[in-house]
């Protein structure tokens, strides 16, 4: 007869994740106790699931990486304990599959301290991967600050943990430079991590992000104790020297391309709303293994390398004409714009801008709201579309131009269930028809009015237009939030004036 310990060993594994031995969500040391009594109430279960979902799942998709209230944090099922008891050769793979694959945290908030932390057996401390410290906690701990829990933890590490091996991050708000010291005393004994993210204040502040590098390179083992991170050199670059397509490449690879992020959402380029533009203000949450905190330089006095937030890219048009010519080019035809909100101060926008960037635009949106076109279109807003698409056939390279009409984003408000759609589109489309040689044109509806979309797109392409060809994506597989694109990539938008 066959038995479980004669199935292959990935088979078995396999089978020991099925039974959530190993979820997305980070493991809190210091309070999965009580999560696990949280979970057994019902009532909770039936309002958090469906009204919130996981914390720790809510701020990978969209929710700032500070959101770390406890309600519980982790709806996912209980851990399975019991698969520690059933005999010894299971209880060994679960165990090193356990504290391999999970994430853990440990956070500074009630009289015990750092001690669930303190008191893993040596064999877990040993065989864990990715571990989480915060010492600031939630609520004023009479200890916050303190660095005797701080002490133990870097003790048992110490005698522990073999080198290379831990993905580490820690956060330890701390009013100046002078106090963050403790902390790097006590880290000068650590084996080296494999990764090291560290934040010392929730707000940029130079001299402690540069602590912070100097603490998280040393404890990688990149620099020697007491070196300092290396710094601008004095000779500059000869960046001019290189050949023009080398400059381009590199300018392309900095943050003058909005990145798109599979944990973020809310539209797949630049969103400019009524007339601003908005860059990503939100946790990244890839700056730390956990995806706990926040450690992105851009927003705390923090150092991480695997930091992926898209910075404001202005200091690169301010370096000499010529490359602010090169980065302006880029930006313009690089990115996907994407304008909803007021249409007088989208047109204002288009107003500013010099006409080389004009020219240079190859991707345009504009998401229009239903109630913005069957309540307030005729009165409000026909006069400045007409404005609009007259500067952009004015302005704009139309042959390289790939424009597109969103009226899907709303869809879930009921108004395609309340109102016919397209006899109101016909407003909105028939100013288009002016923009002769549109390289592209795409419309995006709800999926009930999806029918009227090649309708529109032929009315201002030509009949012998489809659109399908020239890469539009099926109603069918789409992503709501992202019509351009099947379900996947985005990236979170947040404003800077």
């Amino acid at each position: 007869m066959v038995s479980f310990l004669d199935l292959p060993k990935p088979l078995r594994e396999t089978i020991y994740r099925y039974c959530h031995l190993v979820r997305p969500c980070p493991i809190d040391l210091g309070r999965e106790r009580e999560r696990a009594r949280l979970l057994k109430e019902e009532r909770v279960i039936a309002d958090r699931r469906t009204r919130r979902g996981c914390s720790y799942l809510r701020r990978q998709w969209g929710k700032d990486g500070d959101d770390q209230r406890f309600s519980p944090d982790c709806l996912h099922p209980l851990l399975p304990l019991q698969l520690f008891t059933v005999c010894r050769q299971i209880h060994t793979e679960v165990f090193d599959l356990f504290y391999e694959e999970n994430h853990f945290t440990i956070r500074l908030q009630d009289s015990a301290g750092l001690a669930p932390l303190v008191n893993l057996t040596a064999r877990g401390v040993c065989t864990m991967r990715s571990l989480h410290v915060n010492l600031n906690g939630f609520k004023k701990h009479p200890r916050s600050g303190d660095t005797r829990d701080w002490r133990e933890v870097c003790r048992m590490l110490d005698d522990l943990l073999l080198p290379g091996e831990l993905r580490f991050s820690l956060v330890w708000h701390v009013a100046n430079e002078r106090a963050a010291r403790p902390i790097l005393d006590k880290m000068h004994a650590l084996p080296s991590f494999a990764d090291c993210a560290i934040s010392l204040h929730r707000t940029p502040d130079a001299a402690l992000a540069g602590v912070a590098e100097e603490m998280a390179l040393w404890a990688m083992g990149l620099v020697w104790w007491g070196d300092k991170p290396a710094t601008v050199s004095p000779t500059p670059f000869p960046f001019k020297k290189l050949p023009l397509e080398l400059q381009r490449q590199v300018l392309l690879s900095t943050d003058l391309v909005a990145r798109w992020d599979p944990t973020q959402f809310s539209t797949d380029g630049i969103l400019v709303s009524d007339g601003r533009l908005w860059i990503q203000r939100s946790c990244c949450m890839r700056c730390t293994d956990a995806g706990e905190d926040c450690c992105c330089p851009p927003r705390r006095a923090a150092f991480s390398r695997r930091c992926v937030c898209f910075q404001n890219p202005t200091p690169l048009f301010r370096v000499n004409r010529a490359i602010a010519r090169e980065a302006r080019h880029i930006f313009y035809s690089s990115n996907r714009f994407t304008f909803d909100g007021d249409l007088n101060a989208t047109l204002a926008w288009f107003q500013q801008l010099p006409e080389d960037a004009l020219k240079a635009l190859r991707l345009v949106d504009f998401a229009l709201a239903s109630r913005q076109i069957v309540r307030e279109w005729e009165d409000q807003w026909d006069k400045p579309w007409r404005a609009l698409i007259d500067f952009i056939r004015d302005h704009l390279d139309l042959s390289k131009l790939w424009l597109s009409i969103d009226g899907s984003q709303d869809a879930d408000e009921g108004w395609d269930e309340d109102y016919n759609l397209p006899p109101y589109y016909e407003h909105v489309i028939d100013p288009l028809k002016s923009l002769t040689g549109l390289a592209k044109f795409h419309v995006f509806l709800p999926y009930t009015e999806s029918d009227y979309e090649p309708i529109a797109e032929k009315a201002v392409m030509g009949p012998d237009y489809d659109s399908a060809a020239d890469g539009k994506v099926s109603f069918k597989v789409r992503n709501d939030l992202l019509p351009h694109q099947p379900p996947g990539p985005s990236s979170y938008i947040g404003y800077y004036e």
